[in-house]
């Protein structure tokens, strides 16, 4: 799709509303949209970012966090010898890859790991995580 293929399908469908805006859906999630010109050789092009609204998130508390970064490879090879982690993977085009002992749990480069009051390890999205931070619903006890 191009951008004028954009602007046209957008402003066809604005023209039968006439009163108020009408906001962006995406699988069910109000959305913002962000277009970027970026120049490639002597072309351009308009990247589009996709940004989920901010939902009210309910309370989590927690015992312990940890991001999946190489910052923290020590850690992650200690949760390894304890059993916690079934495998533990770098690779410099993908990043860290974390496979939990449960044989099904899974998690990547910029994910967070929770330790929750139950004492259980599960993992958490990034953004998801920096949006509880943002509202402040992520409580360390």
């Amino acid at each position: 799709m191009t951008l004028n293929e954009l602007i046209k399908k957008a402003t066809t469908i604005s023209r039968r509303f006439t009163s108020g805006d009408i906001p962006l859906y995406i699988n069910g999630r109000e959305v913002d949209i962000e277009l970027k010109e970026v120049k490639v050789n002597d072309n351009y092009r308009i990247v589009m970012q996709i940004v989920s609204r901010a939902e009210e998130l309910t309370e989590l508390r927690i015992l312990d966090e940890v991001q999946v970064t190489f910052k923290h490879w020590k850690r992650f090879n200690e949760m390894l010898s304890q059993g916690l982690l079934k495998g533990v993977r770098f690779d410099s085009s993908e990043g860290i890859h974390l496979e939990f002992a449960d044989n099904h749990t899974t998690a990547d480069t910029g994910d967070w790991l929770i330790l929750d009051e139950q004492k259980r390890w599960w993992v958490m999205n990034g953004e998801y995580h920096k949006n509880m931070v943002k509202q402040g619903k992520l409580i360390k006890v």
